[in-house]
């Protein structure tokens, strides 16, 4: 004998024999609950979206007084030309010396004052706080060309020399040794 084929489910019938098993005044609790879960489940799409991950050389100015992970690494970076902002519009980045925190998981080890690296760090505009981590880091030789250069204003072109106004707020900022290779 063939087995009794289910009939077309009906929303109504379903709430019904459902609701037999709420308590009673329980009903807008349990729509309200729902509603903030699906509140909620909509805005965590945007915090754990894929953060911009950006590779760029530097020279350290000054490690964290405490070396363990999650201190700020104070690096004069080169500049990130596809360097995003929160909206995603390509800004760039001039070459600057700025904080990074270090994540978590990231060991600084022999890093010191005066190293040139090459480094990756996270954006993640939307997760609050500072959206900056920095993420790895490897040592580049001695005799790497670092390039802290702006473009000039009348050309393209630019150079690696800097201003004396450059050079000496340069001098007084903290760990601080020569911009380029000689």
């Amino acid at each position: 004998m063939p087995s009794p084929q289910p009939g077309p489910v009906r929303p109504a019938a379903f709430l019904r024999s459902f609701s037999r098993f709420l308590i009673p005044g329980c009903v807008p609790l349990v729509a309200l609950l729902v509603a903030l879960l699906v509140a909620c489940s909509g805005g965590g799409e945007e915090a754990d979206s894929e953060p911009d991950v950006y590779s760029v050389r530097g020279i350290v100015r000054q490690v964290p007084a405490d070396p363990r992970p999650g201190g700020e690494l104070f690096i004069h970076h080169e500049a990130i030309p596809d360097f995003r902002d929160e909206d995603g519009a390509v800004v760039g980045m001039d070459s600057m010396a700025m904080p990074f925190p270090v994540a978590e998981e990231t060991e600084l080890g022999s890093l010191a004052a005066g190293d040139r690296i090459r480094f990756s760090f996270e954006v993640r505009w939307k997760a609050g706080g500072n959206p900056l981590q920095l993420t790895s880091w490897e040592h580049l030789g001695e005799d790497v060309l670092l390039e802290f250069e702006q473009p000039s204003a009348d050309s393209e072109e630019t150079t690696s020399e800097l201003s004396e106004e450059e050079s000496s707020a340069e001098e007084e900022a903290p760990g601080d040794g020569p911009l380029t290779s000689p």
